[in-house]
């Protein structure tokens, strides 16, 4: 459960960033700032296998502006990639349910995200045999 919570932390932190226009070309947009964040609330991450699952993940998660086109119309739209067990870094995409501050911290009053699409393995052999860890980064692009 422990590593489960500190998923839900990153979740919520990659949440909360306030998403306002690009700045004009001649003011640099500055610097995120710990005050330039605000708590929205948490989510729970789906259950996922052992070995490749979100209980040890926390390496590397993308936001993706076209996922779950046909999830709730929450007001949080998009999906999330992200890696799992940081030994595999499989991939998985999850929904994006609408966070909710629990005045008592109880994860069980959290929703809890839909499994978009299961764990994969997206490296292949590119690393077979090596456990080393921390090799996890992620983007979600658009295809055609």
């Amino acid at each position: 459960m422990k590593n489960h919570a500190v998923s839900l932390c990153l979740v919520a932190i990659a949440l909360t960033a306030p998403f306002a226009p690009p700045a004009r070309a001649a003011e640099p947009a500055g610097r995120l700032t710990p005050g330039d964040l605000v708590y929205k609330g948490a989510f729970r991450l789906p259950d996922g296998p052992d070995e490749y699952g979100w209980a040890w993940s926390g390496q590397a998660m993308a936001y993706r502006s076209t996922g779950d086109p046909r999830g709730a119309d929450d007001g949080h739209p998009g999906s999330l990639f992200g890696t799992g067990h940081n030994w595999h870094q499989w991939v998985s995409e999850i929904s994006i349910p609408k966070p909710v501050v629990s005045p008592t911290k109880d994860l069980k009053s959290l929703p809890t995200a839909r499994t978009l699409q299961e764990f994969a393995n997206i490296r292949g052999d590119l690393f077979k045999g090596q456990m080393e860890q921390s090799r996890g980064g992620t983007g979600a692009g658009h295809h055609r």
